[in-house]
Parts: structure tokens; C-alpha cells; sequence
């Protein structure tokens, strides 16, 4: 069983396509959300989800540093979906995507079917 507990941790299993996982912690909460938001709101969700993540993996080369170019856009952006999500959700979808390089890993995890969903677990596999 691979555990999860952190976005990065749980954008790595989608991308190394594991058959089930177990998440933990805080997280649990943020993945039951994104899970159950339903379709129509889902589409307002990911939009803004995918601008942000556009923002955050945006850089730019000054000398020897690089920076995110536009983070207080990333932020602006999740306004649309924070009213759906909450502040937690919304910040973990984006960092879910960030870890992996864009919002396709979300619709995957949405795919995943709840296994065992409990106070301190939720176990979910693939379909």
C-alpha cells in the first residue's frame, strides 16, 4: 500500500499510476472535496485550478535565480474555485498540479474510486 500525506506524495502516485493508496491526514478532506464536487461546478473549478497552475509554473531567470514570474496571479486565479472548494481544497488542487505539472492529475484522482473513506484514511484505487 503506498501512504500519502503530503499534494507532492499524492501527484506522485497518480503519475507512477498506482492501483491504490492510502491518504492521511489534513489531506483527506481537500481529495473528498475534489472528489465530490459535482460536474458542472467541477468545470468552473479546474478552470481557475488551471490558470493558477499556469501562474505558479510560470518563471523567469533573473541572474542566477529562478522565480515564479507571476504568483500573486496564481493566487488571484484561485478566487473562482475557492467559493466551491474552500481555501484548503483549492490550495491543495493547486499544488496537487504544480507537483505534477499541470490539472490532468486531478481529473485522474476524480476517476479513483473510494475504497475505505474513515476519520484518519482514505484509501482509494483505481478504476
Amino acid at each position: 500500500m503506498y501512504y500519502i500525506y503530503t499534494p507532492r506524495e499524492l501527484s506522485d502516485a497518480i503519475a507512477k499510476k498506482q492501483e491504490s493508496f492510502e491518504i492521511n491526514g489534513d489531506l483527506i478532506e481537500s481529495v473528498l472535496k475534489i472528489k465530490n464536487t459535482g460536474t458542472t461546478a467541477w468545470i468552473v473549478t479546474l478552470g481557475a485550478i488551471s490558470f493558477a497552475t499556469a501562474a505558479a509554473l510560470a518563471t523567469t531567470k533573473i541572474g542566477r535565480i529562478t522565480t515564479p514570474l507571476t504568483l500573486p496571479i496564481a493566487t488571484f486565479n484561485t478566487l473562482g474555485a475557492v467559493p466551491i472548494l474552500g481555501i484548503s481544497a483549492t490550495t491543495a488542487a493547486v499544488e496537487i498540479a504544480v507537483a505534477f505539472g499541470g490539472v490532468s492529475v486531478l481529473n485522474t484522482l476524480r476517476k479513483y474510486k473510494i475504497i475505505e473513506n474513515s476519520e484518519d484514511k482514505l484509501v482509494l484505487q483505481k478504476p
